[in-house]
């Protein structure tokens, strides 16, 4: 499941908005890891990367707050367009990633709205 982490609702999803994926088998190393404070969020952390199918087009990478087994926490990127999309996990190192690897997407619908206090 795909959320706003705010609103936990699948349909308040907006470039720069804060959302929750829920699942299984969700970290690459299987541990719970944490972006560093004061840092750029990163597009890896405990070797997950969060893409949409358009990854090798784009290079639309999702920042991530935190990375569990069951749960990641992250930013919509600014440059994702309104409309339907996917959003896609990939579980490796990002330098190695190849379309196969994509292959755990869902469907997202990305709304034009800006969210009132967007994260650098």
């Amino acid at each position: 499941d795909v959320v706003n982490t705010i609103t936990q609702e699948p349909s308040k999803i907006a470039p720069g908005s804060l959302i929750t994926i829920y699942g299984e088998n969700l970290s690459g190393t299987g541990d719970t890891c944490t972006a560093p404070a004061g840092q750029q969020l990163p597009v890896e952390l405990c070797s997950t990367v969060v893409t949409t199918p358009k990854l090798f087009d784009d290079e639309v990478f999702f920042r991530i707050f935190s990375v569990s087994p069951t749960e990641i926490k992250l930013q919509v990127p600014f440059k994702l367009k309104s409309g339907s999309d996917e959003i896609c996990v990939a579980l490796g190192d990002i330098n190695s990633l190849e379309e196969e690897v994509l292959e755990e997407c869902s469907p997202i619908k990305v709304t034009s709205q800006v969210p009132v206090f967007p994260l650098t």
